[in-house]
């Protein structure tokens, strides 16, 4: 966790602004950092593609919830739904849960339903394997393969699983099925709006100076919309893989 008192004291400093009141915190300071965070996102979704770095980085932004899939093995979530959501980071087929069988018990659906929160997960048996619409078929009957439908039951069973979306869905299939069966889905969360000097980032710790020195650029580079400082360079992705590796 960040504080955003650390981060306006890191650009009062740099700024020799101190005790002055030309830049305020309504105004300019945080305004600047929301914007920074802006920058620091795109930087991680770029580490990400680039496999440079994976959503654990993020394990403050990790929220894990509880599902009962659908009568045909499947998730569906509203584009409202995932509004606050990042990506999804992993699947978790029948998860070790609290308590044992997840209460209250859901009828047979054909749509899959949130657990209360008072169910918890525990743990992942297994994880299931992120497919492309190319391989999905391809994977199907290969049994040296996750999500294959040859080997079904027993501990050599390995999950997959493929999301498609439209404007206003998302929806997940697991194979093999386990039609109404129990499923975790790990979320990593955008990170909150910085609303005043009293809040705090759920970004780790040594991303500190990375996010004061492009909030101190947003402040003292006056260019309209920021729009162009939001573009991602190879030196931004390598100070971040260093940071945290």
């Amino acid at each position: 966790m960040i504080n955003v008192s650390d981060i306006v004291i890191d650009m009062k400093a740099a700024l020799d602004a101190e005790g002055s009141d030309y830049y305020t915190e309504a105004e300019d300071y945080i305004p600047a950092i929301n914007r920074a965070m802006d920058h620091v996102i795109a930087i991680f979704n770029r580490a990400f593609s680039e496999n440079k770095l994976s959503e654990e980085n993020l394990r403050e932004l990790i929220d894990i919830k509880l599902y009962q899939l659908s009568s045909s093995s499947s998730l569906t979530f509203t584009a409202e739904t995932l509004n606050d959501v990042w990506t999804i980071s992993a699947i978790y087929p029948l998860p070790r849960t609290l308590p044992l069988v997840p209460t209250p018990p859901l009828s047979t659906s054909a749509s899959s339903q949130e657990y209360a929160s008072t169910n918890k997960f525990l743990g992942g048996n297994k994880s299931a394997k992120k497919r492309t619409l190319e391989d999905w078929n391809d994977t199907e009957g290969n049994p040296f393969e996750k999500g294959n439908t040859t080997i079904i039951t027993g501990d050599l069973v390995e999950y997959a699983y493929l999301p498609f979306s439209s404007q206003t869905i998302t929806n997940i299939i697991i194979r093999p099925a386990i039609n109404n069966g129990v499923c975790g889905v790990a979320f990593l969360m955008y990170p909150p709006r910085v609303e005043d000097s009293a809040g705090r980032i759920p970004f780790p710790s040594v991303v500190r100076n990375l996010l004061s020195s492009k909030a101190l650029r947003y402040i003292s580079e006056k260019q309209g919309d920021s729009s162009t400082l939001l573009s991602v360079t190879d030196i931004d992705v390598k100070e971040l893989t260093e940071l945290l590796t």
